[in-house]
């Protein structure tokens, strides 16, 4: 496991831009939770959340990361690579740098209250770079869609793309929440936890197939385990989004909620599964 594990790494230096970005991320992530704690408190009066900003940071640092991993599995010339991988840098330079100052002035940067116009202005913008991350994620996810699963790195491939429709999810949900102005729904809603599901679709699926790979599980057996964690993962979005699109918190018992924990604990049982059959193999 440990080879597996540099080798993971040695991948993600390959495109060392991306990778200081990401890191960049877990570091200011890490950094602001340490200040939150010698401080002991998260706002910076009036408005700023401490918190918010270090759970995007290192949110948006792990997302990068995991990009770093789809760009490598997509057909890409090298020019268009490097042009790529250059603006989705700046622009998530741009979103540490308002998301951190902002709330580090006492600002939200999203839908602050107390803002002046120079500082509305710079939230527009920051919407737009969030659009605009959104695309680059889409012209690399549809060069999965491109590819033929058939051969060796099909089942990678095949989770690739559940991972991208659960991301794309998650996109969807960040603009709703923009142009709704807040991300609460209803009387007890709140659109966060599918926001934060739909990204991690882009980690959970492809590692059930990665950590096959691993283990040297055959073509068909990597490919039904895939379509299960998949189709598992979506479900667990939807189920959630039809709770939140009702009003209702996760934690509100309903059955849209026990669709929700019956299809994550599919998603588990495969994962754990995937990792069993991996640890194995590398044993």
């Amino acid at each position: 496991m440990a080879t597996r594990f540099r080798e993971m790494v040695d991948n993600l230096r390959q495109d060392r831009l991306l990778f200081g970005v990401g890191l960049l991320g877990l570091i200011l992530g890490a950094g602001l939770l340490i200040f939150i704690a010698v401080r002991g408190s998260a706002l910076m009066a009036p408005e700023g959340q401490l918190r918010k900003a270090a759970t995007f940071d290192i949110a948006l640092g792990i997302f990068i990361l995991t990009m770093i991993l789809m760009e490598r599995a997509a057909p890409m010339s090298r020019r268009g690579r490097r042009v790529w991988s250059g603006l989705l840098a700046f622009l998530v330079l741009y979103a540490y740098a308002m998301e951190n100052v902002q709330i580090l002035r006492g600002l939200d940067p999203r839908f602050s209250n107390v803002a002046g116009p120079t500082d509305q202005i710079l939230g527009g913008v920051f919407f737009l770079s969030a659009v605009a991350i959104m695309l680059l994620f889409v012209a690399l996810a549809v060069r999965f869609f491109r590819r033929s699963t058939a051969g060796p790195d099909g089942p990678l491939l095949l989770a690739l793309r559940y991972g991208s429709v659960a991301a794309l999810i998650g996109f969807t949900v960040g603009i709703v929440i923009s142009a709704n102005g807040t991300a609460e729904a209803g009387a007890a809603g709140n659109w966060l936890p599918l926001h934060a599901l739909g990204f991690h679709g882009v980690q959970a699926v492809p590692l059930v197939a990665l950590m096959l790979g691993w283990a040297g599980a055959s073509a068909p057996d990597a490919r039904r385990a895939v379509h299960f964690a998949g189709a598992a993962w979506l479900a667990t979005c939807l189920a959630v989004g039809w709770q939140t699109l009702a009003g209702g918190g996760v934690l509100s018992p309903s059955l849209p909620i026990v669709v929700a924990a019956l299809a994550f604990a599919l998603w588990g049982a495969t994962f754990a599964r995937a990792a069993l059959a991996s640890r194995s193999a590398t044993a």
